[in-house]
């Protein structure tokens, strides 16, 4: 079993993934809620980083996108229920992997796949357009 840590935005090739993970191809799927909440300590919808503190037996294998480990000064997750959200900077994630006694595999999904984030391959959001001018009324003679 894999917990697996990304930005929002990251696209995951989801062949890749299982290649680089070992796992035959579309055997890799979404965990079952009463294993998450078992192992993990969490209804699906919320699983996070935190979840990982919960694997006291060490079953669940973490990845990390070397993206989210890298370019954010500050990463957010919610707090097991994902009615809240905190915030912490990066250098805090491998205090949470180190605590939980769990080694990451940090892949880089950016050079998965094409390598695009979900907003780069939707296209950028475009510049905001200047409102356009109402046109002077003509006037009928």
């Amino acid at each position: 079993m894999w917990l697996i840590c990304a930005a929002h935005d990251t696209v995951i090739d989801m062949k890749e993934l299982s290649e680089a993970l070992g796992v035959a191809s579309g055997k890799l799927r979404a965990g079952d809620a009463a294993f998450m909440e078992r192992i993990l300590g969490v209804a699906p919808g919320n699983v996070n980083l935190f979840s990982i503190l919960n694997d006291k037996q060490n079953e669940i294998n973490l990845v990390m996108d070397k993206r989210l480990m890298e370019d954010f000064e500050l990463v957010a997750f919610h707090p097991m229920v994902n009615t809240s959200t905190t915030a912490f900077g990066r250098e805090h994630i491998q205090k949470i992997i180190d605590i939980s006694g769990h080694t990451a595999t940090v892949l880089d999904f950016a050079s998965m796949g094409g390598g695009a984030t979900a907003t780069a391959a939707a296209g950028e959001k475009p510049a905001k357009k200047e409102p356009k001018k109402p046109k002077a009324p003509v006037e009928k003679a």
